[in-house]
């Protein structure tokens, strides 16, 4: 190799490193830009873009919400999670069901409702309507002189 070649081989090293680093800048610039509290992506009609994501449904469904960090899985429209999983920052999950097929008929967690001096009233095992989102969901039932309301 001759002083000529490694010349270019070294002006072509410094040119992709530079582009490289513009490269990053130009990213880093976007992402700054478009998760600015003030710019004009984040000013745009939140309600709108949840309408537009939103499912109101009333039957039988399996339903998974969440984030990130955290999942919820819900099965018969039942607002008691039959899962509940943490991916961050190792993933785990709480499930009581020893099996894959079955895991529709145990529930993590338990929902009751006492009014007064009446009994205790279990909730959850009959399906509610609900309102979803990829990132929340609602739940509600009425009957007779109740309504009642879960969110997660």
């Amino acid at each position: 190799m001759n002083w000529c070649t490694n010349l270019k081989s070294d002006f072509y090293k410094a040119l992709i490193s530079t582009s490289i680093t513009k490269s990053c800048i130009f990213i880093g610039c976007l992402l700054s830009f478009f998760s600015c509290p003030n710019s004009v992506f984040a000013q745009q009609d939140f309600q709108t873009t949840r309408d537009a994501l939103e499912i109101d449904y009333k039957g039988d469904a399996s339903i998974e919400v969440g984030s990130p960090y955290v999942g919820l899985e819900f099965h018969h429209s039942s607002p008691l999670a039959q899962r509940i999983s943490f991916y961050y920052p190792v993933a785990n999950s709480i499930d009581l069901s020893n099996d894959y097929w079955t895991r529709d008929q145990d529930f993590s967690m338990m929902l009751a409702l006492k009014v007064g001096e009446g009994e205790r009233e279990q909730l959850g095992l009959e399906p509610f309507e609900y309102i979803l989102t990829p990132y929340d969901v609602q739940f509600w039932k009425e009957e007779d002189k109740k309504k009642v309301s879960v969110s997660y």
